[in-house]
């Protein structure tokens, strides 16, 4: 497997009720690539389409953090891990 340049890519930043309430910014999180390792930190609402907005393969995910347990933060959390496994109850070998 080749190895991901380091970087870090904002899927969204976000905001309050309203701004949720009214989908006005994406609420993807974000993800750091460090070391060849790929870590997505808060998957909020619409995740998936933001990661493949910026061309991220979620099968490369090694860790998924969430910060806290508001809708905006973790919403889309199974999606993430379901696509991580594509479906499967253990991670796949690609």
């Amino acid at each position: 497997m080749e190895k991901l340049p380091d970087k870090i890519t904002f899927l969204g930043s976000g905001g309050g009720r309203v701004v949720f309430a009214n989908q006005l910014r994406n609420f993807g999180g974000f993800v750091i690539n460090l070391d060849g390792h790929q870590v997505h930190f808060d998957p909020g609402p619409g995740a998936l389409n933001c990661l493949a907005a910026n061309m991220i393969s979620p099968s490369d995910t090694d860790v998924i953090f969430v910060s806290h347990a508001h809708i905006d933060h973790v919403n889309d959390l199974n999606a993430v891990v379901d696509a991580i496994t594509l479906g499967e109850s253990t991670r796949p070998e690609l």
